[in-house]
């Protein structure tokens, strides 16, 4: 029978794994304050864009994906192809992102 056990790593190895992991989220909680303390600074908007998604790739990879590598059997490299996905998919998300028309008349108006 198989089990959701035989998809996660034993947990001595868990255990040892959970600094690496702290070490990732830490990075994670001070990448989300500065997105929110920084917020848009009214620059050229595919820069503004690029820089929120790789502040959002740090987040989303320090709360997430560096977990996936800690609790499941996950190689490394697999674990490192994820976190680089994350990074350039947001960067791609962020830079292409264009408010719609009726949101930038309304912020334009207050």
């Amino acid at each position: 029978m198989i089990t959701n056990a035989t998809a996660m790593r034993p947990e001595v190895d868990v255990m040892g794994n959970l600094p690496f992991w702290f070490a990732f989220l830490l990075l994670g909680f001070f990448a989300f304050a500065y997105a929110y303390a920084k917020g848009y600074e009214g620059g050229h908007g595919v820069l503004e864009g690029v820089r929120f998604g790789v502040l959002a790739a740090l987040i989303v990879n320090g709360f997430g994906i560096i977990w996936f590598h800690v609790q499941f059997l996950i190689t490394g490299s697999l674990a490192g192809a994820m976190v680089i996905h994350t990074v350039v998919a947001l960067s791609i998300y962020g830079a292409i992102y264009r408010p719609l028309q009726a949101a930038s008349a309304l912020r334009t108006a207050v």
